[in-house]
């Protein structure tokens, strides 16, 4: 198994505590909430994963899908890995490249289900379009949908269609925030920030460099959030701010060579509850899932080994985890408490 080189970004010292938000919403000033008090601690014992000596691969990401798992890849021909729901069965999908049946990188949100509903995305960062393809019939990634120029200026690395068929996306061209493309009107809408940034117009890579996006179609709410940055912003479909959440006890750290910890790893949103991956796993000997409600109340923090990203799945009750540079525990999989309700 391979390891994964950590990619070291140069860094600043940072400068954004301020307690000042823009008038963000379309109709009025933005809630701040803030968080870090938890009645339910519990560290979850794991269990790991293996996918076997036949694939040689590096995982770097995880989604739960209806009856099974996907999986990023590192260090393969293939880009996605694809298991059932018991980790067997491991096989390797969408082959990278530029020929038919090939995409030439995948990132951010995968594994969204599409209008039709076998179909499932999967986002090309270098052509700026979304694929989709059927996990039965592996070779039938297909264009499902190309950009146009006003939506490729942002440069997005992931894109997630919402309810009403437009998506959104988080900027990539050095910008705080976020953008939502109308397709049937070709539009584009800026959406408001949610955070009174002084640096604005010269933002510091530690933040914008790492940038999460979930989004919960039950309760049509989209979350954003940066690289060392301890807040939640929420969102409604049609862009406007409706809480900040903050995490009250974030202190900063920083490594030996004056590397700033990241903050929050990812995040995963289901219909009651927010779920935050906290640590930095270079730094810390474990990581913690914040679990937090929708109006900003602590529900539970989880300890788990480090993990880079995680996926929640709502039927096995399971969390599972992704470390790559790990080669033992490189996927992680945890029973969720019944006493939490996901």
């Amino acid at each position: 198994m391979y390891k994964l080189m950590k990619i070291c970004i140069s860094t600043v010292a940072m400068f954004f505590i301020a307690t000042v938000f823009n008038s963000c919403g379309k109709d009025g000033g933005t809630e701040e909430v803030g968080f870090g008090e938890f009645n339910t601690h519990i560290s979850l014992v794991g269990k790991p994963i293996s996918i076997g000596d036949s694939i040689p691969a590096v995982i770097g990401s995880v989604a739960a899908i209806e009856g099974g798992y996907l999986f990023y890849t590192y260090v393969s021909d293939y880009l996605l890995l694809i298991s059932d729901d018991e980790f067997n069965n491991f096989r390797q999908i969408i082959k990278k490249g530029n020929g038919q049946n090939e995409l030439s990188q995948v990132s951010g949100t995968f594994g969204q289900e599409l209008d039709d509903k076998s179909l499932l995305s999967v986002f090309d960062p270098n052509a700026i379009a979304l694929y989709g393809f059927n996990p039965e019939t592996p070779d039938s990634v297909s264009l499902y949908y190309e950009f146009p120029d006003n939506f490729r200026k942002y440069i997005p690395r992931e894109v997630i269609k919402i309810k009403d068929g437009c998506y959104v996306a988080p900027r990539e061209d050095r910008v705080y925030g976020m953008i939502s493309f109308d397709s049937k009107t070709g539009t584009i809408e800026e959406w408001p920030v949610g955070y009174d940034f002084k640096d604005s117009q010269n933002p510091q890579e530690d933040i914008i460099s790492k940038r999460l996006v979930a989004y919960c179609p039950e309760n049509g709410m989209v979350a954003e959030t940066y690289g060392c940055f301890p807040r939640i912003i929420l969102h409604n479909e049609q862009g406007r701010v409706i809480k900040v959440l903050t995490y009250d006890n974030y202190k900063e750290r920083v490594d030996s060579q004056g590397m700033l910890a990241e903050c929050f790893m990812d995040m995963q949103m289901t219909s009651n509850h927010i779920w935050i991956l906290y640590g930095d796993p270079h730094m810390d000997n474990q990581s913690r899932i914040f679990i937090v409600d929708y109006e900003g109340n602590g529900v539970a923090e989880l300890g788990i080994s480090p993990a880079h990203q995680f996926a929640i799945d709502r039927k096995k009750r399971r969390v599972i985890a992704v470390n790559p540079n790990e080669e033992e525990t490189g996927i992680m999989v945890y029973r969720i408490p019944d006493s939490i309700e996901i």
